[in-house]
């Protein structure tokens, strides 16, 4: 079967767009390499995860850093195998609010888009405060003294790359997705050639021990959640549906292993010298002692690019999810996007520290309800298909597959729900504190 061009809504039987148009007919279908990228870079990015937000995510299970990440990359399953599933069905670029309106029609469509897009909306508005004056500093010291210039010319230079339009973003972001692959195998030698302790994967022995190894594997989890990213673009891959599909899956299930193996390398070692775990940004400064100055410099600038490319992967989903919703082209969302960007850099420097704390938590909160609506809504998508939600066959079949697969649905959205439940309580108490 011959593919539509990128953009247009694909569901296996063939579902409407839920605002009830056309589906969008955007640019050529995205190359698997280019697909690749998207994810790899959505998954921390890869060496952001590592060298800067699993160590951060530890608390008082350091010494159990191995064990921590290892169930914190399995915690993860519990989201990721939900929307896998998902994707067995449903094929768009409205991503998971294509998901939901499988399962309820456009009304459910939007009360998971909506809180979805104000999370994201935010945190490519205030992120790159984070990359200017936290993690330059560590990378390049000197440019202290320019934070206010590069404020002001990183986000408008965001804008500008996805303005040029959408093969050049993807390029961009293909590059620094691989350019981090690269740091981030150099930095898992370096660290693993420094030490190799076993007891970071050792049980704790008592219950205090428990308690901070649970609180540090969910933290951990939580930081895998950009994973949902590429299946915004699942709609706009190369190739049959059915191909389309298994790309999706093998790259993302690829991107999630390499991004888990690679966090796994760089920490674990960590724990035999407790000191470089202490630090704001671990892998620079383990770099930086391990092998000069010249590779903290450059596992820094990996660093920002690293974050520099989930927001340019989330700005691609954004302006997916207002096209699909609104029969829009993913241009006009872009444009809008951009100029909300570029004036949050002088808005901003108002007060940098505060503009960043005030609309970290509500998009948090925004981010981990609309996900907990996904992933409840997982035992309805079989049903849905039934009822002829779906044109095309419907699936009747019952007995024993039937039911097995009804009960894996359920299992999913238990896990799914405790998973995202778990982030929206932390980001609530976050409120309060």
């Amino acid at each position: 079967m011959s593919r539509p061009a990128g953009g247009t809504l694909l569901v296996q039987g063939g579902a409407e767009p839920p605002a009830g148009r056309p589906p969008v007919v955007g640019s050529k279908p995205i190359g698997r390499w280019l697909f690749a990228g998207v994810c790899l870079a959505s998954f921390g990015g890869p060496l952001a995860l590592a060298a800067q937000l699993v160590p951060s995510a530890l608390g008082d299970a350091r010494q159990r850093a191995g064990l921590v990440v290892v169930l914190g990359a399995v915690g993860f399953l519990a989201a990721l195998l939900g929307w896998l599933r998902y994707n067995q069905a449903v094929t768009s670029s409205g991503g998971l609010a294509a998901y939901a309106a499988a399962v309820g029609g456009r009304r459910l469509a939007l009360v998971q888009a909506v809180p979805w897009l104000v999370s994201y909306v935010l945190y490519v508005v205030y992120t790159p405060v984070s990359i200017v004056y936290d993690v330059l500093p560590t990378a390049v010291p000197g440019i202290r003294g320019h934070q206010t210039v590069v404020e002001l010319l990183l986000p408008a230079a965001l804008a500008a790359l996805m303005l040029a339009g959408r093969r050049i973003a993807l390029s961009a972001i293909a590059v620094m997705a691989f350019g981090q692959v690269v740091l981030l195998v150099v930095l898992a030698v370096l660290m693993l050639r420094h030490a190799a302790p076993a007891a970071a994967f050792a049980l704790p022995r008592d219950g205090a021990g428990a308690a901070g190894l649970g609180l540090g594997v969910g933290s951990v989890s939580l930081f895998f959640v950009c994973g949902s990213l590429p299946f915004f673009l699942g709609g706009e891959v190369a190739g049959s549906h059915t191909a389309a599909r298994r790309i999706v899956r093998t790259w993302v299930v690829g991107a999630f292993l390499f991004a888990a193996l690679g966090a796994l390398a760089v920490v674990f070692p960590l724990t035999d010298n407790p000191a470089f775990l202490l630090d704001p940004m671990p892998g620079v400064t383990a770099a930086r002692v391990l092998a000069g100055p010249a590779w903290g410099t450059a596992i820094g600038l990996g660093l920002a690019a690293s974050t520099t490319a989930v927001i340019l992967v989330e700005f691609l989903a954004i302006t997916r999810v207002g096209s699909y919703l609104s029969g829009r082209s993913p241009a006009t969302f872009a444009r809008w996007l951009a100029v909300l960007l570029a004036l949050a850099g002088p808005v901003s420097l108002l007060d940098p520290g505060r503009f960043y704390d005030l609309l970290e938590t509500p998009s948090l909160v925004a981010l981990w309800v609309s996900l907990l609506v996904v992933a409840a809504a997982l035992p309805w998508l079989g049903r849905s298909r039934k009822r002829g939600d779906f044109r095309g066959r419907s699936n009747r079949r019952t007995g024993p597959s039937k039911r097995r697969r009804v009960g894996l649905d359920v299992g999913l959205a238990v896990a799914g729900s405790a998973y995202a439940g778990y982030g929206l309580y932390l980001a609530c108490r976050a409120i309060g504190a």
